[in-house]
C-alpha cells in the first residue's frame, strides 16, 4: 500500500497494537485486584449458556474456546496434538478434551469421588479444573506437585516436586495422577 491508505493501515497497525497493550495491562491489574474465585465467577456469567456442558467444572456454557496453533508447518508435517480443535477449551476452568476425558475416567473408575472413605491423591502437573474438584471434596486429601509450580498465592495449593524423588514413602497415596508429564531425564529409571 502507499499514500494515504498505507497511514491508514499502520495506524490502525499501531492502535490496535497499543489497544492490546493496554488490554494485557488491564488484565494485569484485574488479576492482582480480584481473587480466582472473583473472576471464575465472572467467567461463568459471560459465557453462561447451553450449547456445551464441562463435566469438569459441570458448568453449561455458549461457548468453548479453540485450542492449538494455527501454523501451516504442524499441519504439513502431521505433527500429533499440532492441529487446532474447535470448541476444546472451557472458558471456565479451561479444561480440554484430554483434561474432560481424564476427569469422566477418575469419576468413573476410582473410588476418588463415589466413596465415602478417605482418599489420598498424589496429582502431579495438575490441571486447575480438576485440581479445583479435588481440592474441594471433603473425603480427599489432595496433594499437586509440579517441577515448577506457580509463584501466585493462587498457585499455593501446588507444590515443588521432582516426580523421579518424591519424598513419600511406595504406599502413600489411594490414587496418583501423572497425565501429559514431560522433560523426565532418559537416565531416570522409574
Amino acid at each position: 500500500m502507499s499514500g494515504a491508505a498505507g497511514d491508514i493501515s499502520m495506524e490502525r497497525s499501531a492502535s490496535a497494537s497499543s489497544l492490546t497493550r493496554v488490554a494485557r495491562g488491564m488484565k494485569a491489574v484485574a488479576k492482582q485486584i480480584l481473587g480466582k474465585d472473583t473472576r471464575v465467577l465472572l467467567r461463568r456469567l459471560r459465557y453462561s449458556g447451553g450449547k456445551y456442558q464441562c463435566n469438569v467444572c459441570g458448568n453449561r456454557v455458549r461457548t468453548m474456546f479453540t485450542a492449538g496453533l494455527p501454523f501451516p508447518v504442524l499441519r504439513e508435517l502431521d505433527v500429533i496434538g499440532g492441529e487446532t480443535r474447535e470448541n476444546d477449551i472451557c472458558p471456565i476452568c479451561f479444561s480440554n478434551c484430554r483434561a474432560r476425558l481424564l476427569f469422566e475416567y477418575i469419576r468413573r473408575e476410582t473410588d476418588a469421588f463415589g466413596s465415602s472413605r478417605r482418599s489420598k491423591v498424589l496429582h502431579v502437573a495438575p490441571e486447575y479444573g480438576i485440581l479445583s474438584r479435588m481440592r474441594d471434596r471433603e473425603t480427599i486429601d489432595y496433594l499437586g506437585v509440579d517441577l515448577n509450580p506457580p509463584t501466585s498465592s493462587e498457585g499455593a495449593e501446588i507444590t515443588c516436586c521432582d516426580i523421579t524423588a518424591i519424598d513419600h514413602p511406595a504406599d502413600s497415596f489411594d490414587l496418583i495422577i501423572c497425565s501429559h508429564v514431560e522433560h523426565i531425564p532418559t537416565t531416570v529409571s522409574l
